[in-house]
C-alpha cells in the first residue's frame, strides 16, 4: 500500500471510532506523563541523597563494632561492643591520613543506658596528619 492510502485509512478509522481514538490518546498521554514524573522523582531523590552525603564531608569515615551471629542469625551492626580504646589508639598510630578521632562510648547499667561522646582527639596540638 502507498503511504497516502495508509494515511487515508487511518484518518477514516479515527473519524469512525472517535471515543476509542480519544481514549487511546488519553492513555498514551497519561503513560508518557507518568514516565516523565517518575524519572523526575528519581533524579530529585538522587540529587538530595548526594547533597546529604556531601554534607557529611568526603574526608570522614565512621567505624562501628561488627555484627554478632547467634545460631546463624545476624544480630545486626553494633550488637556487641568489640572496639576498645586500644583500637582507637592503634588506628591513630597506624593510619597516616587520620587527622582527628572522635569516640562515642555507651554505658549500660541495669535498665539505664547512656551515651557519651568525646571531642576529637588529635595526635598533638597543631600537628595534624595530612588528609
Amino acid at each position: 500500500m502507498k503511504t497516502r492510502t495508509l494515511f487515508r485509512l487511518a484518518t477514516q478509522s479515527i473519524q469512525k471510532n472517535k471515543m476509542r481514538a480519544t481514549l487511546t490518546m488519553l492513555g498514551i498521554i497519561i503513560g508518557v506523563a507518568a514516565v516523565i514524573v517518575m524519572v523526575a522523582v528519581g533524579y530529585g531523590a538522587r540529587t538530595r541523597i548526594r547533597a546529604q552525603i556531601n554534607n557529611l564531608g568526603t574526608n570522614m569515615i565512621v567505624i562501628t563494632p561488627g555484627a554478632q551471629n547467634t545460631a546463624g542469625v545476624s544480630q545486626g551492626a553494633q550488637a556487641f561492643a568489640n572496639l576498645k580504646l586500644d583500637d582507637v589508639d592503634k588506628i591513630r598510630r597506624e593510619s597516616q591520613y587520620v587527622s582527628a578521632i572522635s569516640t562515642i562510648r555507651r554505658f549500660a547499667t541495669g535498665t539505664r543506658s547512656r551515651e557519651h561522646s568525646s571531642a576529637p582527639m588529635t595526635p598533638a596540638p597543631g600537628a595534624l596528619w595530612p588528609c
